[in-house]
């Protein structure tokens, strides 16, 4: 059980650092959006443009989240970080 658990707290680490990683990515590009922009506004020649709830969603679909755990760990990480495109 306690390996079980274990490892589900890796994966949980392993996709709060993944998320952060692909913020990061699309923030350089230019591609991270504040919460809100008019999607229809945007330059979309350097790719799709996301704002950190879909970064959140992507990164905390999983079969082993099955309490939300996965998306407020990296709904605070991705808030810490970069709290101006919240």
């Amino acid at each position: 059980m306690y390996l079980k658990i274990k490892t589900m707290e890796s994966k949980k680490e392993q996709a709060v650092r993944l998320a952060l990683d692909y913020a990061k990515e699309r923030e350089d590009k230019g591609l991270l959006v504040v919460s809100g922009t008019d999607m229809d506004e945007m330059d979309w020649s350097g790719g799709d443009p996301e704002t950190v709830y879909s970064i959140v969603s992507l990164y905390s679909d999983d079969e082993n989240n099955m309490d939300d755990e996965w998306y407020e760990s990296i709904e605070a990480a991705l808030m810490e970080k970069y709290p101006r495109y919240f």
